[in-house]
């Protein structure tokens, strides 16, 4: 038997998602890709360049969020081609991504539904694995998504009349349930020549064509369909019985010869095989995932009969060693739940995962700065809101019901399926998840030199002694103060670039108006629960209730990912109480994007509208249409709010916001150095910059269309700024991007930008107006 074991990488708590890595030598498996899924890889040093397949529960976000992401880099790593496994439509899903997942190809495999098909034959094999879905849909299935109205979006009507279609069948159908799909198939058949998208280095202007622009997907029925899986691990082959050879006339170093594989002859001349002397081979372990997300699915899921073999005394039920339970708890605490877990054999572990796992710190390396930070400036760093850890084991007891080894999942807990000498529960990694506000301190106030320089720092800020102790929030922080009328609040929701780190999530800034009416400036992947350690569960879902709008300046998938999550919250809302269609302003591509998803999991498309959409062209200076939307702006006192082109990739946007006393705010988004962004945003009071990369870094930057860290500050210099806060940092920087040549070869005059108003922005950090003035002193 080869070595696998099977580990927890996401327990559904402490702002983490739901996942299970099957972990081979060389391969690996991973069940469940939730948003934040690439970030929480991270934290536990895993890596997703080895995953093999990814097998997908059901066609919601909470359950896929994390899919686009990391098959980004997945296909960074050299990967050609991942394996997506799924339920219907699971096509029509990775189809949707083509406006921003261009590089990698997919092999997918669709469950058609019928519980005959799933069950008799796997929906995915290989030499490690055979997998077999178990399909439960809603009892009544849901009639397909129907398009909202032109109207319901703005200014951004559906796709013209003469755009492709592109069917998601032939021709890259192999057969009944297997797909193979290259995103590039996708795209329209008409495309800009590479010589055409050489643009100029201070144009802005797109470099693919309007017309076509995105080939249109067919109608797609809303997913309903939830999957279990059961999963076959291989055989162990069997050994050389000298039993068997000495029945057949062998003896002696002719025994040695078969086990070296060789053939051989017994007295009588008759060759003897070395399979003919070989033990019967040992058949090789079983786990099961359950995924039961409300109870409108456990009646199904129960009764299903592809379970039965592997109930107590039936077939397979000595091969089945683990379930694990994505079950929710309102699911898994029934006397239904409890009876169906018991018809398993008792020595199976059953590992369920929910809301209702014990509460752990899943980020705990950007906590621990976060702490580091708070104690240089408590109120530009505030103390992030994490989850009490639990210190119980979390094991569910048999007089409640559940079978004798039920426990809830643990991140980084694991069960060892082979060799069988070694099966069973393995939690020797969960002590490196332990989080403790304690041992941050020591870290600190063991550097004397290091305490004293804080000391002074604070003293110079007229801010309370250094703290010997700090409460950790663990649940919604105080409120933040109301403030003054010509003032905002800028928070630094996520400010690194690509793909999320350890330390710096992908991009999202959150801007609150004097009137305290929020607004947001992208929204990558995990933007929500980037809020939630921010401001707490309570105070994030009042944030994304009162949003404005949400501008996305392009559609890199590090600048809305996190969209999905904002619409399901606001969603859930609106179950409580009237709220407005969240307006979202981006490039017209993440209008295809937005809609074809939200037809699948019913996100946007059913009763009324979660959002209207306007494109960032309709907020050019001098554009003669009026958005409905600017309407709704200046009740909240902003004046004016433009777009201006910038130079990165085809319909890409920065913003500048104007309120009415007199403040100006300008988002630079994803740039090179751009006249137009710095004509549009002159006397700014704050600019938020990307600064990538370092000076040294130069023709990278020029070739991915991103700028240095002295582009960002020349630019600010040009456009007369208070103000300039650096952001977007590549990942190579984990913690602090490189400065330390910020000013050489410049000007006089650049040179005393940067200690005047130049801040590096961390993620939760939160600037307002009114401490520009001090910025320079936080410099690294």
């Amino acid at each position: 038997m080869v070595v696998c074991y099977m580990q927890v990488v996401g327990s559904c708590t402490g702002g983490g998602t739901c996942g299970v890595m099957v972990f081979f030598d060389q391969r690996r498996y991973l069940f469940g890709i939730g948003e934040g899924m690439q970030r929480t890889f991270a934290e536990w040093r895993l890596h997703l360049s080895r995953v093999a397949a990814v097998f997908l529960p059901q066609l919601a976000w909470s359950a896929v969020g994390g899919l686009p992401g990391a098959s980004l880099t997945v296909a960074e790593s050299g990967v050609t081609n991942l394996s997506v496994v799924g339920p219907a439509h699971t096509s029509n899903f990775i189809a949707a991504l083509r406006s921003f997942v261009l590089r990698p190809a997919f092999t997918v495999y669709e469950c058609t539904g019928d519980s005959v098909q799933c069950g008799d034959d796997p929906i995915y094999e290989d030499e490690l694995i055979r997998v077999f879905a178990v399909s439960v849909s809603l009892p009544h299935q849901c009639a397909p998504a129907q398009q909202q109205p032109a109207e319901a979006f703005a200014t951004t009507p559906p796709p013209s009349p003469g755009a492709d279609s592109c069917p998601v069948g032939n021709p890259i159908v192999q057969d009944k349930n297997k797909f193979f799909m290259n995103l590039a198939d996708f795209l329209p058949r008409k495309m800009a020549s590479k010589a055409d998208c050489e643009v100029q280095q201070q144009s802005a202007e797109p470099c693919v064509p309007e017309v076509n622009y995105r080939r249109v997907l067919p109608p797609a029925e809303t997913s309903t369909e939830v999957l279990s899986y059961i999963c076959h691990l291989p055989d162990t082959p069997g050994k050389f019985d000298p039993a068997k050879a000495k029945a057949l006339g062998i003896f002696g170093s002719n025994c040695g010869k078969l086990v070296k594989g060789e053939t051989v002859a017994n007295s009588r001349g008759v060759v003897v095989h070395p399979h003919e002397c070989v033990s019967p081979p040992v058949p090789g372990p079983v786990f099961i995932i359950v995924n039961c997300p409300d109870q409108s699915y456990a009646t199904d899921l129960l009764a299903h009969p592809n379970f039965a073999p592997y109930y107590a005394e039936a077939q397979h039920a000595a091969l089945l060693e683990c379930i694990v339970h994505f079950t929710s708890p309102d699911v898994v605490n029934t006397p239904q739940y409890k009876q169906w877990m018991n018809m398993f054999k008792p020595t199976v572990q059953h590992i369920i995962a929910n809301a209702n796992s014990p509460s752990e710190v899943v980020f705990r390396s950007s906590a621990t700065l976060q702490l580091k930070l708070n104690l240089l400036h408590p109120t530009l760093f505030p103390l992030p809101v994490l989850p009490a850890t639990a210190a119980d084991s979390g094991v569910y007891a048999p007089a409640q019901g559940f079978p004798p080894h039920t426990r809830c999942a643990r991140n980084l807990l694991k069960y060892v399926l082979g060799p069988p000498r070694n099966v069973g529960l393995d939690e020797s990694d969960l002590a490196t998840t332990k989080f403790s506000v304690s041992d941050t301190l020591c870290e600190v106030f063991e550097k004397p030199d290091l305490v004293e320089c804080l000391s002074e720092f604070r003293a110079s800020m007229q801010l309370p002694p250094l703290p010997t102790s700090l409460s950790l929030c663990t649940d919604s922080p105080q409120p933040c103060p109301t403030l003054p009328n010509d003032s905002f609040r800028v928070t630094m929701v996520g400010t690194g670039a690509a793909l999320p780190s350890k330390y710096r999530n992908v991009s999202s800034t959150l801007v609150n108006l004097p009137c305290g009416a929020p607004f947001m400036c992208d929204c990558g992947e995990g933007t929500f629960g980037q809020l939630c350690r921010t401001f707490g569960e309570a105070g994030a879902v009042k944030l994304v209730s009162d949003l404005i709008f949400v501008f996305v300046s392009h559609i890199h998938a590090d600048h809305h990912l996190g969209l999905h999550r904002i619409f399901e919250v606001r969603r859930q809302c609106c179950m409580s109480a009237t709220l407005p269609p969240l307006v979202v302003v981006g490039p017209r591509q993440l209008w295809f994007w937005l809609q074809e998803f939200g037809e699948l999991v019913d996100a946007t498309c059913r009763g009324s509208p979660i959002f209207t959409f306007t494109d960032s062209k309709c907020l050019l200076k001098g554009t003669a249409e009026m958005p409905p939307f600017k309407a709704c702006l200046a009740n909240v006192g902003v004046t004016e709010m433009t777009t201006a082109r910038v130079i990165h990739c085809p319909n890409a946007f920065g913003v500048v916001v104007t309120h009415k006393s007199g403040w100006k705010l300008v988002y630079s988004g994803d740039t090179r150095p751009c006249d137009a962004l710095i004509e549009a945003g002159q006397g700014a009071t704050l600019l938020i910059h990307e600064a990538t990369l370092e000076n040294s870094m130069l023709l990278e930057a020029q070739a991915k269309k991103h700028s240095t860290t002295n582009e960002a500050i020349e630019a600010a210099h040009k456009m007369a700024v208070d103000s300039v806060l650096l952001t977007h940092f590549s990942q190579r920087y984990p913690k602090v991007p490189l400065l330390e040549h910020c000013v050489q070869d410049q000007s006089e005059d650049i040179a005393e930008v940067l200690p005047k108003c130049t801040l590096v922005a961390f993620d939760q950090m939160v600037v307002t107006r009114e401490r520009a003035a001090f910025l320079a002193g936080i410099q690294p």
